[in-house]
């Protein structure tokens, strides 16, 4: 069975033996409120009759998010040049040297460009201000996630992976999926940026954890 906080709407799945021992009463494990568990009690999730059953699951899927690639360049090495035996000598070698220290330079400007020329990312200010949990509709063992987010910087930025933390009812995390951006929008230009004070909708599945372990759910952007 399932309830919902009244204040935080966030969902938990419960059984009749944890309200018996609780008298309906229970703390949110997500903003601490204690609610009455009754007043919303279902054997289904609520909000299934949720709009957005109607969006296509292209862009969905369960892979989990890669470790992160930090790609490195290591600099050219240049040897250190003989002393010469002549002043043209001289002039030769500082020619060569001026080039190569121009050359490592370009080199190290390259390997940072990402640094220098993409938007800054504030992924601490993206905030979900709402959010969905439903049943598929097609498929038994997985969950459909919807939900709102908005960029509170005032910058533009990329849109960030999304991390999902599912918590059994002692917090205590039982599964983590993370979403790169392409699995959570429907239509993603890898070009187009979260403008500042933009709000969009997210939509994403993910596999419900064996046994009825997941009671909540956490989510943050990395």
């Amino acid at each position: 069975m399932y309830t919902k906080c009244s204040h935080c709407k966030a969902i938990f799945r419960v059984t009749m033996k944890e309200l018996t021992a609780a008298q309906g009463k229970l703390r949110c494990g997500e903003c601490g409120s204690v609610f009455n568990a009754m007043d919303s009690l279902s054997t289904k999730l609520p909000e299934q009759s949720d709009p957005s059953d109607n969006v296509s699951f292209e862009s969905l899927n369960n892979k989990q998010l890669e470790s992160y690639r930090v790609a490195t360049t290591k600099p050219a090495k240049t040897k250190t040049p003989k002393q010469p035996t002549s002043k043209a000598n001289k002039k030769l070698w500082g020619v060569v040297a001026t080039v190569a220290l121009a050359g490592l330079l370009v080199t190290q400007v390259w390997a940072t460009r990402d640094t220098w020329l993409s938007p800054s990312k504030e992924p601490e200010k993206i905030k979900m201000t709402s959010r969905k949990v439903f049943s598929h509709p097609s498929e038994p063992n997985s969950l459909i996630i919807t939900g709102l987010i908005e960029n509170t910087s005032n910058n533009d930025q990329p849109y960030p992976f999304l991390e999902a933390k599912l918590l059994d009812n002692r917090n205590q995390l039982v599964a983590l999926r993370r979403f790169r951006p392409e699995e959570y929008l429907e239509k993603y230009n890898p070009k187009k940026l979260l403008k500042s004070s933009e709000i969009t909708s997210i939509r994403l599945k993910i596999q419900d954890p064996p046994d009825n372990k997941a009671k909540h759910f956490q989510f943050s952007f990395l």
